[in-house]
């Protein structure tokens, strides 16, 4: 169950495995491992000079909201999604899973995380971007609902865009 904290979002899962917004003192270190060896590779196909610094990477973080994911109470992070608001659309800036997590459903939830967070923002778009030679993420990207908008072959990157229905919260009638 999540619960909304602050107009932001943090999600407890079964267990001890966990969904929280990032703490920069702790988790920076880790986002960028993450950044570094399953986000910059795609980028690099094209742009082999490409690099992110720690330093940068926490320039580019404060700007948004970023969750992580952590398998365990005191372990190390294992994934993130980072995410902004410009006008009414939401875009999702970055996601990164470790390969120890990929396809359990993780990244469905920092997505789905991100997008009620869009929708309490009253976004009525999400919109990322996507490296043309990563097809995993695409196909990922369109079983959550996003669609292929439009391509830039300047930076061989497709734009993915989905529309975010207007959600109400509100406490749900008792069965």
């Amino acid at each position: 169950p999540c619960k909304k904290l602050d107009s932001r979002i943090s999600c407890k899962q079964r267990g001890e495995r966990m969904i929280r917004l990032r703490n920069p003192v702790r988790d920076d270190k880790a986002i960028h491992r993450l950044a570094i060896r399953y986000l910059l590779p795609h980028t690099r196909t094209f742009f082999p000079e490409a690099d992110l610094s720690l330093r940068e990477l926490k320039d580019r973080l404060k700007h948004g909201i970023t969750w992580v994911y952590i398998p365990k109470r005191g372990g190390e992070v294992r994934g993130f999604c980072h995410a902004f608001v410009r006008g009414s659309t939401l875009w999702i800036d970055m996601i990164a899973l470790d390969r120890s997590v990929q396809g359990k459903r993780k990244g469905r939830a920092l997505m789905l995380l991100a997008e009620r967070y869009g929708r309490m923002r009253r976004c009525d778009a999400s919109s990322l971007y996507v490296d043309e030679q990563n097809v995993r993420a695409q196909r990922f990207y369109r079983k959550m609902g996003y669609r292929e908008k439009e391509y830039d072959p300047r930076l061989h990157v497709y734009l993915y865009e989905k529309a975010l229905a207007a959600e109400r919260f509100r406490k749900q009638a008792p069965a």
